[in-house]
């Protein structure tokens, strides 16, 4: 069978991978050479996308999976020495923690440097040149690091695990220089909110800089602490981000924002995502003016701000004065385990009527993330204890919101059967946890006795506590103006964090803010493609 196919026309051979699944034709590409050689061509591989799992693929995976016995890197490798040469959009998965994963990292940007997709010399430890690495990754497009935790630092080890993970990831960082040199020019790069990464964002954004400048146009530059409350401000210089001529989207941290930055994206006039993580806020931080927002907007029209407080605590009037009570398009509002700021327990109902009350127009989303406090995990009772919720405010004032999530907060069953009917079926994604929803003069409970036959009514009950026939009436009341089936999150849908505080926060908010990395590289890239 072999040596018919050996002499089988490389044209037919083409004809018949092309109807052939993705999965198929790499078990047909074990025929033999020339169907292997046919397989690893451009016109093979329309999408030209790899996403590559190297937690899948490292030792400390096979450990903690004791059925699993079967290591794929090689094989992996392999496939990527034959088709990196036309990859055109590149997702790295790793575990940042894992040295093991970290060294997979570094071989996979090996991979792409290198232009002999047939060897296996072993170039780990080699200087790195301009004559030694050629241009393997030469038509590559979009590159995004996608980490699945953030959480640990280097300082966060034992001191002999710090050494070599330091290494490492000084090892990385010269490759990913090295890779943003080599490769073909570039539309969308994502650093993975890697702190160890953009610790070095002036001496990548320079590269950047130096040969993708006319080209680039979504640019992540921000993190996720590994240390909310400790960590070095950055002292991004401003001036680097002037040659990119074609941005759109913009992902970066608070604390390397400032008025000229504004100002100069103003400018370009082409932008249309701007995303600020804010953490803490630094005492020297100068602050941003109304007119640098105003000025902003107004030069790009069609622009969106997508806000995310993380573990934000240090000053109410900053995120006021800077942010929240400024003309910026908002459109989504994210706030994770937030506050309180200063001795007011209830700084995040502030926030949530300044965003109501500024941003109705252009509110398109919001996420409120609070851990549930004590043994008992209770709700924080903020929004409870106002005579008016401003989270029926948000719903009534913000005529555009589709996605409301709420954890960790109590509500009231007629608050957010007031929400739903204010929005209704507009509001698209709509997530609230069954044991945050109070009963504390339900009208419903109240309609039905409830209250005489189960309840002491000096004391708060939720509805994960009631009676199933309440929770059906409850449920049914809320999801009815949503014109859809709706129930809310139990405890095995919450975010671990949210019920254990011992997990990492992190892991309730990484992923999304990963997703909207992701998201945007694959939506430019569809713009891209309809375009041409």
């Amino acid at each position: 069978m072999a040596f018919v196919c050996n002499y089988l026309p490389s044209v037919i051979v083409f004809n018949i991978l092309s109807y052939l699944s993705p999965s198929d034709r790499l078990r047909a590409s074990a025929t033999c050479r020339t169907w292997r050689q046919c397989l690893f061509t451009p016109s093979q591989w329309p999408h030209k996308t790899l996403v590559v799992d190297l937690c899948r693929t490292s030792g400390d995976h096979l450990r903690r999976n004791k059925h699993s016995s079967h290591d794929s890197t090689p094989a992996l490798k392999c496939f990527l020495r034959k088709c990196c040469r036309f990859l055109q959009d590149v997702v790295i998965t790793f575990d940042p923690n894992s040295t093991v994963s970290l060294d997979h990292l570094r071989d996979v940007l090996d991979i792409m440097l290198s232009n002999d997709t047939n060897s296996n010399q072993n170039i780990n430890n080699s200087p790195i040149n301009d004559n030694q690495w050629l241009h393997n990754s030469r038509c590559l497009r979009r590159l995004t690091l996608d980490p699945i935790d953030v959480s640990k630092g280097v300082e966060d080890v034992t001191n002999e695990n710090s050494a070599r993970l330091y290494q490492r990831w000084q090892q990385l960082v010269q490759r990913l220089d090295q890779l943003l040199t080599l490769c073909g020019p570039l539309d969308h790069i994502s650093f993975g909110c890697l702190q160890p990464v953009l610790n070095h964002s002036n001496r990548l954004l320079s590269t950047l800089a130096k040969h993708h400048s006319s080209s680039l146009k979504c640019l992540h530059l921000s993190s996720v602490k590994t240390d909310p409350d400790f960590y070095p401000v950055l002292d991004l210089s401003v001036q680097l981000l002037e040659p990119f001529a074609s941005l759109r989207v913009v992902s970066i941290d608070f604390d390397s924002v400032n008025d000229r930055m504004l100002r100069l994206m103003a400018g370009k006039a082409t932008i249309d995502t701007f995303v600020v993580n804010v953490h803490g806020i630094d005492d020297e931080h100068e602050g941003l003016s109304k007119s640098s927002w105003d000025l902003l907007a107004k030069s790009n029209p069609n622009l969106k701000v997508t806000l995310n407080l993380i573990h934000t605590d240090d000053s109410m009037t900053v995120l006021r004065d800077s942010l929240l009570d400024t003309d910026m398009p908002l459109a989504h509002f994210r706030a994770y385990f937030v506050g309180p700021f200063g001795d007011s327990d209830d700084s995040i109902c502030h926030l949530v009527n300044l965003v109501a009350n500024r941003h109705s127009k252009t509110l398109l989303s919001v996420t409120l993330v609070n851990a549930l406090k004590g043994t008992t995990l209770e709700a924080s009772p903020v929004f409870a204890e106002l005579q008016e919720n401003p989270l029926v405010m948000l719903a009534w004032r913000c005529k555009r919101l589709h996605s409301l999530t709420i954890i960790g907060y109590e509500v009231c069953d007629a608050d957010l059967i007031a929400i739903t009917r204010l929005r209704g079926s507009s509001l698209q994604h709509f997530s609230f946890p069954l044991c945050c929803i109070s009963l504390l003069h339900s009208p419903i409970a109240e309609d039905e006795g409830y209250y005489d036959d189960y309840f002491d009514r000096r004391l708060t009950y939720f509805l994960d506590d009631a009676p199933q026939h309440l929770q059906t009436k409850v449920i049914e009341d809320i999801a009815q103006p949503l014109d859809r089936k709706w129930t809310p999150m139990t405890y095995e849908q919450l975010p671990s964090a949210v019920i254990n505080g011992f997990n990492s926060m992190q892991t309730t908010y990484l992923s999304t803010i990963l997703r909207d990395q992701t998201i945007c590289g694959e939506s430019h890239r569809c713009n891209q493609s309809t375009t041409n």
